[in-house]
């Protein structure tokens, strides 16, 4: 669509308890139409409410080329730091695309938009099923 000529690049990304490998075990991630998806194959350990807050879908837009060519490296279960801002996109025709501001929404329109300045890679680190 019209979004990737400005993102190419979307991550589902987690944090605090969504980082810990042993839950990651047990959580199906998977993204695609440029939504991030999860399930839990037993009981989930902790409130629905706790992985909305730790988690998101992220789409990328790389501030320069350096960040595009790290952004590419990126495998799943890698760790990844960015320096950053949340944007919005403004068209001169009209169109719009805006970003989430807050963790506690979910669906569609629950997506950071993220213009990402520096990033580093770990990788390898944690392994998530899916």
């Amino acid at each position: 669509g019209r979004e990737a000529a400005f993102s190419p690049f979307d991550l589902a990304l987690g944090w605090g308890p969504m980082s810990d490998k042993d839950l990651l075990q047990h959580l199906s991630i998977s993204q695609g139409g440029r939504f991030y998806r999860w399930r839990y194959s037993d009981t989930l350990p902790l409130a629905q409410s706790v992985v909305v807050r730790s988690s998101a879908n992220m789409h990328i837009v790389p501030a320069n080329d350096q960040v595009a060519r790290q952004l590419r490296r990126i495998e799943r279960g890698d760790v990844v730091t960015f320096k950053g801002k949340l944007i919005n996109i403004e068209h001169p025709d009209g169109w719009r695309w805006r970003t989430s501001t807050h963790r506690r929404d979910t669906g569609n329109g629950a997506y950071e938009i993220v213009l990402v300045e520096e990033l580093t890679i770990r990788s390898g680190l944690v392994k998530a099923r899916g």
